[in-house]
């Protein structure tokens, strides 16, 4: 079988607390006057409802709150990248909200393989034989504890192109030896071992 080409769709960014976020702090005049954002970014779109708040920009960055999360997120279309623009601006709302006792920091990345056999794929990594060779997979989950975090994956097969999805998120839980900012700084450690653990295992 050929190798698979490997596409990196989307950076993201989650921060977890206790207690709900305002979704007030995601206006854009909010993140333009906190220096969250750049003052030239241009509002895209805005949403508020009593369950959601997003706001995206015209470079494709968008914050999100929904409940006790506030998410950040870049589309990449393409390769890995280094930096992202997302893991700045994350950066720049944790200095802004310093008050808020965040109890989990997510790094995230969704990636797409281009498996025009994803059956075959995952009957030949899990399955092997037997009864199972005869299902057709929708969606998988694994997950793995790398020191201070957990690697959590969710593979998506994608019907009818036989494309595979895969979300892999990074979770740390936070203490009081490992703050938000701290696990935000470990990013790159995680697009590392993905590139050299979980890209082999799409291919």
């Amino acid at each position: 079988m050929a190798q698979q080409e490997i596409t990196v769709r989307q950076a993201s960014v989650v921060l977890a607390s206790p207690s709900p976020v305002d979704p007030q702090t995601i206006r854009s005049d909010v993140l333009v006057r906190g220096n969250v954002v750049p003052q030239d970014w241009q509002q895209a779109n805005q949403i508020s409802t009593p369950v959601l708040a997003v706001t995206q920009f015209q470079n494709g960055i968008s914050v999100q709150t929904e409940g006790n999360r506030c998410v950040f997120q870049e589309p990449v279309n393409g390769q890995l990248k280094d930096p992202y623009v997302v893991h700045g601006v994350a950066r720049q709302y944790l200095e802004a909200t310093k008050l808020v006792q965040y109890n989990a920091v997510g790094i995230n990345w969704m990636l797409a393989a281009n498996q025009v056999e994803s059956a075959e794929w995952y009957r030949r990594h899990f399955s092997g034989s037997g009864d199972f060779s005869e299902y057709s997979p929708v969606s998988l989950q694994m997950q793995r504890n790398v020191g201070m975090m957990v690697c959590n994956l969710q593979f998506r097969f994608a019907h009818p192109s036989g494309s595979l999805e895969v979300e892999c998120n990074f979770h740390f839980a936070l203490s009081n030896s490992l703050t938000p900012l701290a696990a935000l700084d470990h990013w790159r450690y995680c697009q590392n071992l993905m590139r050299n653990e979980i890209f082999p295992l799409l291919r």
